[in-house]
């Protein structure tokens, strides 16, 4: 209600807060069509309309260069286009549709807040990162304390004894804890100085620690040393992360230790652990990049039997149970977004995509301006997104961390107009006034 863009304000932050839930639970089937009407693509078919009202109604927008990462996110989607369309005779008419479309709407999202977001919209989404940030945690706490299934949407993935890893009100521990980590951050920035600081950050960062991922540990530390480090006005002198990095290390040992004694076993996560190690990765990563030469173009999904057939080979199956409580194996998906987009999509999508991440990474590396506090979000929500391909495969468009990046990427790019045509009016009325005096 104190934004200036009431509409767009209501469907950005309706989408952040509630799509999770939403996404688990309330999706609309649309009769005759192989997909159902999902919270991303209603936001699509809002940005499009949004897009095309500011079109004909002549809204007022900034001009300005596109960012560099722009032509990439274009030439993306065609390959992933080109793709699908090579390989559509393997491919479910579901996944025909919905592959591309999750691209679209990456584009179509962030071509609507590039165009229309303002500094108070920007300032309403950071309050409601917060806000579902610091419910997720509360939510996460109970989860591992108190009822495991409390306010659960998707993955039920062990943790310890009978414990479950938590995921707050998202479908999976990796989409909570990546938005977790992106939270620190705006906390860090929002609260620097404040009292609520020292409460809202280490109950975040707890729980993080929650949903029990070895890479959210990892990005955790690098964002918040990173930004402790170079952003943060109240710097730790470095043997302190020296001693801290050692403490880490002590209570870990503790821990695994405790968890014996305890004889807390479980017997599926000891399992998993053995096959998700760091070798079996290797592996697939080496069966997977031999495959990419030799599909340059790709296979369009993991539902091509030549994938299945490589996967198969190399004992790469996993059991899956679908609702109706048939059984069969599956393919592994590739556990690296740069890969996975190599197998799918081709030589030519995986470096398109890399090309893509690392110039977005280098905008908005460029764009931190110690004026504007936020400009450093869109900085880690890149960092947390190219960190988390390296071990999960994000290069899926759907993803709720994809489609919020989408969001704060074009949010940078309006923003900065916004500064920059203030600089040069300011510049602008300043020379006028040299000018007015020279002439007096």
């Amino acid at each position: 209600m104190k934004t200036d863009r009431k509409v767009l304000s209501f469907m950005l932050i309706l989408w952040l807060l509630a799509q999770p839930v939403i996404n688990a639970k309330y999706i609309i089937p649309l009769p005759g069509l192989p997909f159902e009407l999902q919270p991303n693509r209603i936001l699509f078919l809002f940005s499009l309309v949004y897009l095309l009202w500011g079109l004909i109604s002549q809204a007022e927008e900034l001009t300005g260069t596109n960012p560099p990462f722009e032509k990439y996110i274009y030439i993306y989607f065609g390959l992933v286009l080109f793709a699908v369309l090579l390989n559509y005779a393997f491919m479910s008419p579901k996944n025909v549709i919905s592959v591309p479309l999750e691209i679209a709407t990456f584009l179509a999202v962030y071509k609507l807040t590039k165009r229309h977001m303002t500094e108070k919209v920007v300032e309403a989404i950071i309050r409601a990162i917060v806000f579902l940030a610091v419910i997720g945690a509360i939510i996460a706490i109970v989860q591992i304390s108190l009822d495991s299934m409390f306010l659960r949407t998707g993955d039920l993935r062990p943790a310890f004894g009978n414990k479950l890893r938590s995921t707050g009100i998202f479908q999976s521990e990796y989409d909570f804890g990546y938005f977790q980590i992106l939270a620190v951050i705006v906390a860090l920035i929002r609260y620097n100085g404040k009292a609520i600081r020292f409460l809202i950050t280490p109950l975040l960062m707890f729980s993080v620690l929650l949903t029990f991922h070895r890479l959210d540990y990892i990005i955790l530390f690098v964002c918040y040393v990173s930004y402790d480090v170079f952003f943060s006005k109240q710097e730790l002198p470095l043997p302190l992360y020296v001693v801290a990095g050692v403490l880490g290390l002590i209570l870990l040992g503790l821990s695994i230790e405790l968890y014996q004694s305890m004889d807390l076993h479980s017997v599926m996560l000891e399992e998993r652990l053995k096959e998700d190690t760091v070798t079996g990765r290797v592996l697939q990563y080496q069966v997977v990049w031999d495959s990419i030469l030799a599909y340059p173009w790709g296979l369009g999904s993991y539902e091509h039997p030549d994938y299945v057939k490589l996967m198969s080979e190399h004992g790469m199956l996993v059991w899956y149970k679908d609702r109706f409580g048939n059984s069969y194996t599956l393919p592994l998906v590739v556990h690296n977004g740069y890969l996975a987009a190599g197998i799918r999509y081709g030589f030519f999508g995986m470096v398109t995509f890399t090309m893509l991440i690392f110039s977005m990474y280098r905008y908005a590396k460029k764009q931190i301006n110690s004026m504007i506090p936020y400009s450093v979000v869109p900085f880690y929500a890149v960092l947390i997104y190219a960190m988390s391909n390296l071990s999960n495969d994000l290069s899926i468009f759907r993803a709720y961390f994809v489609v919020l990046l989408a969001i704060l990427s074009g949010a940078s790019v309006s923003i900065n107009r916004v500064v920059l045509a203030k600089q040069q009016s300011a510049m602008g009325a300043e020379g006028q006034e040299v000018v007015a005096r020279f002439k007096v």
